[in-house]
């Protein structure tokens, strides 16, 4: 019996022993997980930190000294501006004002204005983007028709309300002169596609002649102030199927598609802007969106010098096509013949990586330094420089 006893006794003994030592197994184990997991976290923050410092580091642009302006003739020297500020001037972003400083330094060429709360709320915002700024910024809205930025203190009718030639002018010119007193330079408008199917509200109602009308009136009541007018989205039925903001858009062109475009090119735009769309038939983009098709940019050069700017390129319709390939979407749609890129990324640092990308691009030779000439040329003149540049190509 004692034997018995002595036995339990030494099999409890042993099985609180192995409770003992899996229970410190597994103590042992949590504190090994814990400390591989603190270490993991320890790099990480080592690793982030680093990028964040060479992040600011980036951040921390200078402020350009280089760029000859003869004040008393407001005569600027395009050779003065290295390729990287010349490569910047062509984009437009979008308006954040803790950008403000690097947005000058880096001279970007414009800033897409959003909507504000008052009159007095854009007059501050825009004045202060351009005080301080070597080079003016263009500041651009998009009073298309639809959408009012300045609801809160004047109000127009949309578009597709207006009835007349006289109707279209005087719009026209009262917008342009509210823009003039806030600052702008460029309206993203009129809209000139035959359809608006997507927004309804967009588009000139009437026959091909009357929409073409409307627009050459609006157009010209515009920029009788001296603001910049763009027709857009060439070459047309941009807005009568899948939203181009989302999706891949694939259309036929027709030859009528394309009217109002010539009229208004003829009736003195400033500035036509090209959609992502896929196209054939009588404007054939051959199979890439048209913004990065050399082929549409073609056709709106014809008989047309002024200004010619891309839909904004972090759109679903570009994007999707060319997937998580941001390289080569930043080199053709500098290299298709756009002046004005639209990218309304609002980090500093993709903004110096899409310059970077591109001034590769051109030391490789795959764009040309005098196409960037040519539309820094335009874009200059766009401002009310007189524009000298004494540099030479083969």
């Amino acid at each position: 019996m004692l034997l018995n006893i002595i036995v339990k006794k030494r099999d409890i003994l042993s099985k609180q022993h192995k409770q003992s030592q899996k229970r410190y197994n597994e103590i042992s184990s949590d504190i090994r997980f814990q400390v591989i997991i603190g270490i993991v976290l320890i790099i990480a923050i080592i690793i982030f930190s680093y990028l964040n410092l060479n992040r600011t580091a980036l951040l921390q642009i200078e402020s350009p000294n280089n760029i000859i302006i003869e004040k008393n003739t407001n005569t600027i020297f395009l050779e003065t501006l290295t390729l990287r500020q010349k490569i910047a001037q062509m984009i437009i972003t979008y308006d954040k004002k803790e950008n403000k400083e690097q947005l000058q330094n880096l001279l970007i060429g414009g800033i897409h204005i959003g909507a504000k709360s008052s009159k007095e709320e854009f007059l501050s915002q825009l004045s202060d983007y351009q005080a301080q700024a070597k080079i003016p910024f263009l500041l651009t809205i998009d009073l298309e028709g639809c959408g009012n930025p300045f609801e809160s203190f004047a109000k127009f009718p949309a578009v597709v309300n207006i009835s007349t030639n006289e109707e279209a002018y005087i719009i026209g010119y009262q917008q342009g002169l509210l823009l003039k007193e806030l600052g702008f330079t460029i309206n993203f408008a009129p809209v000139i596609d035959l359809n608006d199917t997507i927004w309804k509200c967009r588009t000139f109602n009437g026959t091909i002649e009357e929409i073409s009308e409307k627009a050459a009136s609006y157009i010209k009541g515009l920029q009788d102030t001296g603001i910049i007018a763009t027709a857009k989205h060439f070459p047309g039925k941009t807005i009568i199927a899948n939203d181009p903001h989302k999706d891949i858009v694939i259309t036929i062109i027709d030859k009528d598609d394309i009217e109002p475009f010539n009229y208004v090119k003829k009736e003195n735009v400033s500035a036509i802007m090209v959609s992502h769309q896929i196209t054939s038939g009588f404007i054939d983009s051959n199979g890439k969106p048209s913004t990065v098709s050399k082929e549409v940019n073609v056709k709106i050069h014809e008989q047309f010098d002024g200004l010619v700017i891309s839909d904004e390129i972090g759109m679903g319709g570009l994007k999707s096509y060319y997937k998580d390939d941001i390289t080569n979407l930043y080199i053709d749609v500098f290299s298709s013949g756009n002046d004005l890129i639209i990218y309304f990324n609002t980090d500093i640092s993709q903004l110096v990586q899409l310059i970077d990308i591109i001034e590769t691009s051109v030391k490789q030779g795959k764009i040309r330094e005098k196409d960037i000439d040519k539309s820094v040329y335009k874009i200059l003149k766009a401002k009310g420089f007189n524009v000298i540049n004494h540099k030479l190509y083969k």
